[in-house]
């Protein structure tokens, strides 16, 4: 038992050594604001540590005086709030940048007064507070010293500004007409109070008639004394209307009858009758009657077309009619118009003349070809082809795509995968612009937060906040760059909130880093933690059979709800899918068995580096197989059904066998377009199947 005793207190004094060797030590770290600013928080801090160990330190924040900003700490970081790990004492500085200000001045004369601040100061290039001139009793404003003439003003203070608000005692008397007619004399008279003005006179436009004025005087002249405050007095005209009667393509059908009319206010027109040529039936008018003879009561003057389709080939139609027939020559500037839409085989029913607005769309779809791509946002929310109520939508011209179905197919089929739904519903229709034929468009939905587009909680001021957003180079809106292993600029544009917040942008832009940051680690866990693998699996599935060329750049969609977790999708431009592009991968799009997604996108080269996430584009291909190409037949057999119809649009746009941008030569190498459709569907059977090969389903 002695010797027991004696090892056991060796061996305790053995631990004992060993517990005193371990030494600790001080870090020390201090925050020093250099001019302009101050550090809050802890400025020194001390913390004492094992050594070799970090010690975690109390937030500080830069803070920056009046007529400053905070620029950066000396280590680089441009956040002004930080809380350091650090394992060994250290000084960091605080920087700050004085910025120049302009002053903004606004007086009045004695006939009123400033409502607002009257002096601001403010940072130069910052936007002031509103300010209103507002009269005295007996007065009214005219205008500021600088010709602005709303009472109401803000004003960007890009240097001092002083401005007088401008009163007077006069009282106006204005006169004005209505359609139709005008004002002989001088319209806009200025007098004391009791004088008369001026005699002025009521004169129709040929094809009006005076009704009256406004105040129940039906005489043609007055006069009229000033009274106590400004007057507007309007001349009423009244229309003869004129009723057309037209074909949308003489081609298929004529009219019988006097196409031209000029009708009496709530007068019948005389008869016409919409007669169809051979090959061709009646369908419609655009004010919805489907009887060939029409006669229209004249409330208004009013167009009235008569369309007619290929018996059983015709595919629906949207005709757009500008406002004065101008063209659209912006994508920035809508111009009004009226649309109609008419289903020649009566499957979805009739939409006409509803109002909206027109404007272009697309980078180089837009500049670079004749055949240009719109985007359509009704006054009201409409319903085309069953896909829910919406305003906005889409015209794609597909002008580089020979089979005028590669959007088409890409999203129709990715829109079967279960976390792909909120892939747009798209359907090809003939599209005249101003009575012109502009050939097949695939009509589709505007992506956007919608509950039948992107079926997330709308977004609200909240930081963390619903959003969608694009992976997209050509961003010039509201993005945020997000540095990843394949680009360290890569940006994002974020689509909505629309508009945002600055705490909106850091939430998105921090959330995406950490995304990122998993895709490209080693813990899948972490990965499902932050991101729908399965939404990211399905979409890959469909980046890959179509072999889209945009992946590694732009079109890349994802959303997130409020606590949810990141979606890929929707899925979104494919004309150049399915081997037609030249300028990137050196020609490797000619292989169907082309991994590029894999190789040139950032999200999914790290996906598909864990085994995991490749077992579940091994389940999904195999799960969705018979799906995929029931969906592609059906388009297939549809189109072959619409057959003139496509090929009537070769004939406006004669680009077949041609290469109108980035067409390789083994696509311009066909000719025709059934051909073109072979292709396809030959090229997407390849393709599934050497993904099935790269990917194939785990063993049970």
């Amino acid at each position: 038992m002695r010797k027991i005793a004696i090892l056991l207190c060796v061996l305790l004094g053995v631990a004992f050594v060993f517990c005193a060797c371990e030494k600790s030590t001080t870090v020390k770290v201090e925050y020093i604001a250099l001019e302009g600013g101050t550090v809050l928080g802890g400025a020194t801090q001390e913390k004492t540590v094992l050594e070799g160990e970090s010690a975690l330190f109390d937030e500080v924040t830069a803070y920056a005086s009046e007529g400053y900003r905070f620029v950066s700490w000396s280590d680089g970081s441009t956040d002004m709030f930080r809380r350091d790990t650090l394992s060994e004492s250290t000084t960091i500085y605080a920087t700050f940048e004085k910025y120049e200000t302009a002053t903004l001045t606004y007086t009045s004369d004695d006939g009123g007064y400033i409502e607002g601040a009257s002096s601001q100061t403010l940072e130069k290039g910052s936007t002031g507070s509103a300010v209103t001139a507002t009269p005295h009793e007996g007065y009214r404003f005219v205008s500021w010293s600088d010709g602005k003439t709303e009472p109401t003003r803000t004003d960007i203070a890009s240097d001092n500004l002083s401005v007088n608000a401008i009163f007077t005692n006069k009282i106006t008397v204005k006169y004005q007409a209505t359609e139709g007619g005008y004002i002989s004399g001088i319209a806009e008279q200025e007098l004391a109070y009791g004088e008369y003005t001026n005699l002025v006179m009521a004169l129709a436009s040929s094809g009006y008639r005076f009704v009256g004025w406004d105040d129940g005087i039906s005489k043609i002249g007055r006069s009229d004394m000033a009274g106590d405050k400004d007057l507007v007095y309007t001349a009423i005209f009244q229309k003869f209307h004129i009723i057309s009667f037209s074909s949308a393509d003489t081609s298929k059908g004529t009219i019988e009858g006097k196409s031209a009319q000029e009708v009496d206010d709530k007068t019948a027109s005389e008869q016409v009758r919409a007669v169809a040529k051979d090959g061709y039936k009646f369908v419609c008018w655009s004010n919805g009657s489907t009887e060939e003879e029409i006669s229209v009561v004249a409330t208004e003057s009013l167009s009235l077309v008569a369309y007619f389709a290929l018996e059983g080939n015709g595919l629906p139609v949207i005709t757009i009619d500008t406002k004065n027939g101008v063209g659209i020559t912006s994508k920035t500037t809508y111009v009004e118009c009226q649309i109609t839409f008419y289903d020649a085989d009566g499957v979805y029913g009739y939409l006409f003349d509803k109002s909206a607005q027109i404007k272009g769309r697309g980078n180089s779809t837009w500049s670079k070809f004749d055949k240009k791509p719109y985007k359509i946002k009704f006054d009201e929310k409409q319903e085309l082809f069953n896909y829910g109520k919406a305003r906005d939508w889409v015209l794609l011209a597909d002008y580089i795509d020979n089979s005028l179905l590669r959007n088409n197919l890409a999203y129709n089929v990715g829109g079967m995968f279960s976390e792909l739904g909120s892939s747009p519903n798209a359907k090809s229709v003939e599209v005249y612009l101003n009575g012109e034929y502009r050939g097949v468009y695939l009509l589709c939905e505007q992506i956007e937060i919608n509950k039948h587009r992107v079926p997330i909680t709308d977004p609200t001021t909240d930081a963390n906040t619903s959003f969608l957003v694009e992976m997209d180079g050509w961003a010039d809106g509201t993005c945020v760059k997000v540095p990843d292993a394949l680009n360290s600029d890569r940006k994002y544009s974020i689509k909505e909130p629309e508009p945002i917040t600055q705490a909106q942008i850091a939430y998105i832009e921090q959330y995406l880093k950490d995304c990122i940051s998993a895709v490209q680690g080693s813990d899948y866990e972490r990965v499902k933690e932050l991101i729908d693998v399965k939404s990211f699996a399905q979409a890959y599935i469909v980046f890959e059979l179509f072999k889209n060329p945009d992946t590694n750049y732009s079109s890349v969609y994802m959303y997130k709800d409020v606590d949810g977790k990141l979606i890929c999708g929707p899925v979104w431009d494919f004309d150049m899918s399915v081997g037609n592009v030249s300028h990137k991968g050196n020609g490797a799009f000619k292989d169907p068995a082309l991994l590029w997604t894999a190789q040139q996108n950032p999200w999914f080269k790290g996906l598909v580096a864990f085994d995991e996430f490749k077992a579940l584009v091994g389940e999904e291909l195999v799960k969705n197989k018979t799906m995929v190409f029931d969906k592609i037949d059906e388009i297939m057999t549809y189109a072959r059904a619409h057959a003139d119809a496509y090929k009537a649009n070769f004939e406006k746009w004669d680009v077949i066998g041609k290469n109108t941008w980035t067409n390789p030569s083994y696509i311009t190498a066909i000719k025709t377009w059934e051909e073109h459709l072979e292709y396809v569907e030959d090229y997407l059977e390849k393709s599934y199947e050497a993904l099935e090969v790269a990917y194939p389903p785990p063993v049970e």
